[in-house]
């Protein structure tokens, strides 16, 4: 039998009773999703959970990762049904399950070190970067949800992930751009890029469109690039110049999804012992 109760999230279960030396844990919420997103693809995304979760949204496994406080996403597009009240449930395993039992002896289990102090961490060794350091990994003894966790209603196609890289040197600006296809059928789709200037709203640089065939249930990862001769530098200043890339996924010309990500523009080069930015 599990014992339910309230709980804040996001959160460190540590000090809170009677959860200090549970080590395994399930939070569980319900979310009413309505029957207009039906045909639509949805992901959770987490800025950050600590350490093993395991996800379960109506009941079946959606996924499994192993991190701190590092944000990630999922895809739930299968398990989502809209125009009901869906459970998710995550479940936790929390930091010690990172401790290297073996480091302390050859009689040392996970089993028998569940009730060491907290106190006593500066004498543990991890197989994970679990001790906080100046690397601003975060203090990784705040296990479970330890940052907010969202659910996104997004196009039947997405974009799931992108990798912007400006070039000053080549006045070049490529995106690497990952879709996915929520459905499950093969669909042919077009990508188009913007940059739009972050103060104001200004489109400065149209990219694209790329066409794209991405295959059911899957992604697949295509370059939209183009030739920027006068973009607003960034620079380590305060207020530095800003863009939002805006990416459109279309099929048969009508948008089904629009992400947007910031970025500066800016390169990092290295000549001899010196670190150059945008050739500086």
């Amino acid at each position: 039998p599990l014992r339910w109760m309230g709980f804040e999230v996001p959160g460190s279960p540590w000090k809170v009773e009677p959860l200090v030396f549970g080590h395994r844990l399930v939070y569980r919420t319900r979310v009413e999703v309505p029957a207009e997103h039906r045909g639509r693809g949805f992901t959770l995304h987490f800025s950050g959970t600590n350490w093993i979760v395991s996800i379960f949204v109506n009941g079946k496994l959606a996924g499994t990762h192993r991190g701190v406080w590092v944000p990630w996403d999922l895809d739930v597009s299968d398990l989502i049904e809209p125009g009901r009240v869906n459970e998710i449930a995550v479940a936790v395993k929390g930091t010690y399950y990172a401790l290297d039992a073996k480091s302390l002896g050859n009689d040392e289990t996970l089993e028998k070190m569940k009730n060491r102090p907290l106190d006593r961490k500066k004498w543990t060794r991890w197989v994970a970067p679990i001790y906080p350091s100046v690397k601003g990994d975060g203090d990784g003894y705040q296990y479970g949800i330890v940052n907010p966790v969202t659910l996104r209603s997004v196009g039947s196609a997405y974009t799931e992930d992108l990798f912007i890289r400006p070039s000053v040197e080549k006045k070049r600006l490529e995106c690497e751009v990952t879709v996915r296809n929520a459905t499950g059928k093969p669909r042919s789709l077009e990508v188009a890029c913007e940059a739009v200037y972050d103060r104001d709203d200004t489109v400065e640089k149209n990219l694209g469109p790329v066409r794209v065939v991405v295959p059911a249930g899957g992604t697949e990862t295509v370059t939209v690039a183009g030739a920027w001769a006068d973009p607003k530098l960034w620079w380590p200043q305060p207020n530095p110049h800003l863009y939002r890339l805006r990416t459109t996924v279309s099929e048969n010309g009508r948008a089904i999804d629009v992400h947007e990500e910031p970025f500066g523009f800016r390169e990092v080069t290295i000549r001899g012992t010196g670190i150059y930015i945008n050739g500086v």
